[in-house]
């Protein structure tokens, strides 16, 4: 992993950038009702570690891979990483009287972290550096959007008739982040960019009237805007006396954190056109229409924070909180009202030896985790509700004489619990971490 691996990690990167602004096709692989809201079906920004672990985006550090959530954890990198996911979800709509399956999957993140300097460096050259900095560049969807809805409807002076919502595209959000330790204390920052397109339509179909013209509503805009979150960490070592006596004692470590940001801005750039159409002659009527219209859009606010204990390599428990004040999300484009929700998360790992050379399977870091959130989004009224299980493995490999890890997990939930529309999902969480210490380093000859 040398500078070859900088070039495959910027051409993903622009790689995605140009998918995301490709033309959204009304025709989604998966089939989300609740996507219809707002933007979208919002993401969980979190990398393949932390999802297996529930969530701990407010404490979780390491110094082979990041939490995005909370750029604090830049700051203890000594390695540089390159960091990929992936998912698949399998889920089930019920109703009353329906069952609809769906598979749907994407890319879940790219990302590539370092550390400002190289800890071998600082080794050879006898520097005890008082502040260490690390950095993050990454990729990864904002929200998604794919529906197809179609109810069958009567009025008595129509007759029946067929309404269908359809809905593709997405947002993708792409940062910069900095982190920076001075002793036991961390913080950092996160500076976004968040862009995509949504493609809606709706049909009117007047089954029961003989060669009717049915109604036909496409719209689709542009969102493109600023965002930013900055976070703390605080470490509060138990055991430091016993590391003093004996530095092969695993550090027993509390861990504060607190992450958030504020609500954010953004644009959106529309185009509407309603019209009618006779399905046998063909023939088409224009009603109204309207292109490259200007809005504006607002995203709430959030904080979290959270606990853990980290007993070195062999084990972590935590717990999170985040609040979200989606009561104050606007879209111009979309006009929506939306409630103020929460996630609460608890999870960790343990690996029976993470030095063990002779079984692997005491090396791995089995993951799991819990999760409780409300929805922003309501169905007839009816607040929606998200909970689950999760269950990972941590899978360390050596890769060009370096110890770099592979993530897989499942997630088993239920979505809309209680409501007009239950949504259970599997969701399969898969990503890999390349780690490298050679970069940067200054080689010496005599």
């Amino acid at each position: 992993m040398r500078l070859s691996y900088i070039k495959i990690a910027f051409n993903l990167i622009i790689g995605l950038m140009v998918i995301s602004h490709a033309n959204a096709q009304l025709d989604p692989q998966d089939n989300s009702p609740y996507s219809r809201y707002g933007i979208g079906d919002i993401t969980d920004p979190s990398f393949a570690s932390t999802i297996n672990m529930g969530g701990l985006g407010a404490t979780y550090h390491s110094n082979t891979g990041v939490n995005v959530l909370n750029p604090a954890s830049y700051a203890y990198l000594t390695n540089t990483s390159f960091e990929a996911g992936l998912y698949g979800e399998y889920s089930r709509l019920i109703d009353s009287e329906n069952i609809n399956k769906s598979w749907n999957g994407n890319i879940g993140y790219i990302s590539l972290s370092m550390p400002f300097a190289n800890p071998i460096n600082d080794l050879l050259d006898r520097v005890d550096r008082k502040v260490k900095v690390g950095m993050n560049i990454s990729i990864a969807p904002y929200s998604t959007v794919g529906y197809n809805i179609e109810s069958v409807l009567t009025e008595e002076n129509i007759g029946e008739y067929i309404r269908n919502y359809a809905g593709a595209g997405g947002t993708y959000r792409s940062q910069l982040g900095f982190g920076a330790n001075y002793k036991n204390i961390s913080g950092g920052i996160n500076l976004g960019y968040l862009f995509g397109k949504i493609s809606t339509e709706r049909i009117v179909s007047l089954t029961s009237a003989s060669n009717p013209y049915n109604n036909f509503f496409e719209s689709d805009y542009h969102v493109s805007g600023f965002l930013w979150n900055a976070g703390v960490m605080y470490d509060y070592v138990l055991n430091k006396t016993e590391i003093e006596e004996d530095a092969s004692v695993s550090k027993r470590v509390v861990t504060l954190g607190l992450y958030g940001n504020s609500a954010t801005s953004y644009k959106t750039t529309q185009n509407e056109l309603l019209y009618a159409q006779q399905i046998v002659s063909g023939d088409l009527d224009t009603i109204s229409s309207a292109f490259n219209v200007e809005g504006n859009g607002k995203l709430p606010s959030t904080i979290g924070f959270g606990v853990s204990l980290k007993n070195g390599e062999k084990s972590l428990i935590g717990i999170n909180y985040e609040a979200t004040a989606w009561s104050n999300f606007q879209n111009d484009a979309d006009p929506r009202t939306l409630t103020n929700g929460y996630k609460l998360s608890a999870g960790g790992f343990f690996s029976p030896d993470p030095k063990s050379y002779l079984n692997y399977f005491k090396r791995i870091k089995y993951q799991y985790g819990v999760f409780y959130s409300s929805d922003p989004r309501s169905i007839l009224s009816e607040e929606v509700t998200n909970y689950g299980i999760s269950l990972g493995f941590g899978l360390p490999f050596i890769n060009q004489r370096k110890i770099s890890s592979t993530n897989f997990g499942v997630i088993l939930g239920i979505k809309g619990s209680g409501t007009v529309i239950e949504e259970r999902y599997m969701r399969i969480n898969f990503g890999f971490t390349f780690n490298d210490d050679d970069w940067f380093i200054k080689r010496k000859y005599n």
